[in-house]
């Protein structure tokens, strides 16, 4: 792998590696005006809040798209002073980063991630890590300048080697008025992608998840149900496409009076937690695994459920 090197000239950019829409939302509180976007995705996503001449979407259903990034990197020849991810561990990010060699990474805000790491991998993952990139896991960390996110003082042990900074948002100023008025003093609840079977035969645990989230819904009288965007088919009531505005809920929040929010364990949680014109529920059932109990520290409302056939 022929790698850029890292140069002083004025032309250097900033460059976000980006798997969600955060990722990019969170760095663009940071960055100079000079940068570019690696988006990765398995489907063609807009987003409505940074200009598209600054977006490189690479979609692919493969976790790791060498070919279409490798591509790219040959084409563009960045010429990088700092990236920006959420998520350091993953292959193509340090392939990607390993190629253009920048002088410094920025870690943002990532969820669960960030507050309760569990990121183990087996040798042989790694020893495929450290030959793609010719670099051992020690060079990328000590390229980490920062680590930006909503909660400092509850960060895993595996960041405290960092200089670790609270995330400040800065609102998005033009979100269409439609949006703000479709979720102004709402209830929703959040999905995640647990109603995917772990058995491509087993439709009984997506048939059960999908039973237990429409009772929640009539019993609470909930507006809309948001599915996670890794999530296929739902076949719950009140659903609601927010993402195809190509915003975030993070994005909105600022802008709206009055919401409520429900969910089994979304990280949206962590970041939404800090307005007070937000109430956050986390529902708790015995045949959902919620995940993090991280989230429990975080929103003290908890909703117990009991099973209803």
């Amino acid at each position: 792998m022929k790698e850029a090197s890292v140069s002083d000239d004025n032309n250097m950019i900033d460059l976000i590696i980006s798997y969600k829409f955060n990722d990019i939302y969170y760095s663009l509180n940071y960055i100079s005006d000079n940068y570019q976007v690696i988006h990765i995705s398995n489907k063609h996503e807009v987003l409505r809040f940074i200009d598209e001449n600054n977006m490189h979407n690479i979609v692919s259903k493969n976790r790791f798209p060498f070919v279409q990034v490798n591509k790219l990197l040959r084409e563009k020849k960045f010429n990088v002073d700092t990236v920006y991810l959420s998520n350091l561990e993953l292959t193509i990010s340090q392939y990607i980063i390993s190629y253009i060699n920048p002088r410094q990474i920025v870690i943002v805000e990532d969820g669960h991630y960030n507050y309760h790491y569990n990121f183990i991998e087996n040798n042989l993952k790694q020893k495929f890590k450290n030959v793609i990139t010719h670099r051992d896991h020690k060079w990328f960390k000590n390229k980490v300048n920062k680590v930006q996110i909503f909660m400092p003082d509850k960060v895993h042990e595996s960041f405290k080697s960092f200089d670790v900074d609270k995330l400040i948002l800065k609102p998005i100023e033009d979100i269409p008025a439609h949006l703000i008025q479709k979720l102004d003093n709402k209830k929703i609840f959040i999905g995640q992608p647990l109603s995917q079977p772990r058995k491509k035969d087993n439709k009984q645990e997506k048939e059960n998840y999908e039973r237990i989230v429409n009772n929640i819904i009539k019993k609470y009288e909930i507006d809309y149900y948001i599915e996670h965007r890794y999530s296929k088919g739902e076949n719950i009531i009140n659903k609601y496409d927010f993402y195809q505005h190509g915003y975030t809920l993070e994005m909105i929040a600022p802008h709206i009076k009055n919401l409520t929010i429900y969910t089994f364990g979304s990280s949206l949680i962590i970041s939404l937690s800090g307005y007070e014109h937000i109430d956050c529920f986390i529902v708790s059932h015995s045949q959902i695994y919620s995940g993090s109990s991280f989230l429990t520290e975080v929103c003290t409302n908890e909703l117990l459920i009991e099973d209803e056939k």
